[in-house]
């Protein structure tokens, strides 16, 4: 399967029936050349519904000017959501939910085949790992790396953390850090690999 056919396969997917047919589910947007780095949220917000595309509004502006503000934006990535449909009121996706709909995610990864994955706080994080989980103390763990899945992994506090807590200017800059942390890794994977396939 490629990209667009699964793209068509989650547009016609209608197993969650609260939020089957209420939009067009985001799929996803960025660069889709095998080996750069992943960015995953958890659930569409309404302003990326609106749009049509994801990271858009005020917590996708906070995090593609991290981006630009950490030094990668010329680097290929890619951004997605555990959930592509948008749950009622923003809430955080059910469990039923992302489960049907990390088939979807699953099969992104596998044709994306990132070099490195960021998830954007405890929702995204937590359905990463081997053994699903819901409470992931984001906090302690955010610029840490870490193996889930055969994939490079590291998690971040969500953008939209940082905008409900806008006097902490800490946080705000320790988010930067870590998406540098995060290019500093993704720098150290793709010079390993090089030096692989130059020595075989």
């Amino acid at each position: 399967m490629l990209l667009p056919q699964l793209e068509e396969s989650v547009r016609l997917c209608r197993k969650c029936p609260e939020l089957a047919g209420k939009h067009v589910p985001l799929f996803g947007e960025g660069s889709t050349e095998p080996g750069g780095i992943v960015i995953i949220g958890d659930a569409p917000n309404e302003d990326e519904v609106k749009e049509g595309r994801p990271a858009v509004g005020r917590c996708g502006k906070l995090l593609r000017n991290a981006i630009r503000d950490a030094g990668f934006s010329d680097l290929p990535y890619y951004i997605t959501n555990i959930l592509k449909c948008r749950p009622p009121d923003n809430r955080d996706p059910s469990p039923q939910e992302m489960g049907h709909c990390w088939q979807h995610l699953e099969q992104q990864l596998l044709l994306l085949n990132p070099k490195l994955i960021i998830t954007l706080g405890s929702v995204s994080t937590g359905m990463l790992q081997e053994k699903p989980t819901a409470s992931v103390p984001i906090m302690r763990i955010a610029g840490q790396t870490y193996q889930a899945r055969g994939f490079s992994c590291i998690p971040l506090v969500h953008p939209e953390h940082i905008l409900r807590r806008r006097r902490d200017r800490d946080l705000g800059l320790s988010f930067i850090g870590h998406l540098r942390i995060a290019l500093g890794h993704y720098e150290r994977i793709c010079h390993a690999r090089q030096r692989v396939q130059e020595g075989s």
